[in-house]
């Protein structure tokens, strides 16, 4: 018992199964085709509600998590999207749209499927990969309840803070897409800016980043 509990602890399965590790193993299988493509910001990679018949890992870059043009959350590079629904069977919830431009490894659902069928410990890399995203919309969702300045800075942190994460090219964000995803209306956010400086309370974003 105490071997499979020091083999599965969140430690080790979430160096052992990250989304890295699972890349690897299908880019290394001779039988899986796959393509890589480079997208501009605003495309959208999978459409709420409906079924899709791709895989997709992000290479570099940033995704939106968007439900009816609100974004709910962000992704960064070095995960995949599109398996969040997997395990049971459901079709995509969210849409997935991208933030930057972004680069992509697209499979196909059902050579992605086999291929985890066919390993043992498949569903681990599934669960870890849901992990990643429920975490990153428990993470938008806690930013989203607080109020005020409180909340703009928090929302402009965690954004900077996914760019370095993911190690990509400084990324330019509107003031309409920082008040879609923190819920309030751009004056508001605008004013609320201003009273951050006014305290000294440093914008994460350089001021040519924000506009």
């Amino acid at each position: 018992m105490r071997a499979i509990n020091e083999l599965y602890n969140l430690e080790t399965v979430s160096q052992n199964f990250h989304p890295q590790e699972l890349l690897k193993h299908l880019l290394n299988e001779s039988n899986i085709s796959y393509k890589r493509e480079l997208v501009a910001k605003g495309n959208k990679l999978f459409n709420a509600d409906q079924e899709s018949d791709k895989i997709i890992f992000i290479s570099s870059g940033m995704v939106t998590i968007e439900k009816e043009n609100h974004i709910y959350g962000f992704l960064q590079a070095d995960n995949f999207i599109g398996c969040e629904n997997m395990l049971n069977k459901n079709n995509n919830f969210f849409d997935i749209v991208t933030f930057t431009e972004t680069e992509v490894i697209i499979f196909k659902t059902s050579t992605f499927e086999a291929f985890l069928r066919h390993s043992q410990e498949g569903w681990l890399y599934l669960y870890m990969q849901n992990q990643r995203v429920r975490q990153s919309l428990q993470k938008s969702y806690y930013i989203r309840r607080k109020k005020g300045t409180e909340k703009v800075l928090l929302g402009l942190q965690y954004i900077k803070s996914i760019e370095e994460e993911s190690d990509s090219q400084p990324i330019e964000i509107t003031y309409s897409e920082i008040s879609n995803f923190l819920g309030i209306e751009v004056n508001s956010l605008k004013k609320t800016l201003i009273e951050l400086k006014k305290k000294g309370i440093k914008n994460p974003f350089q001021q040519n980043e924000v506009y």
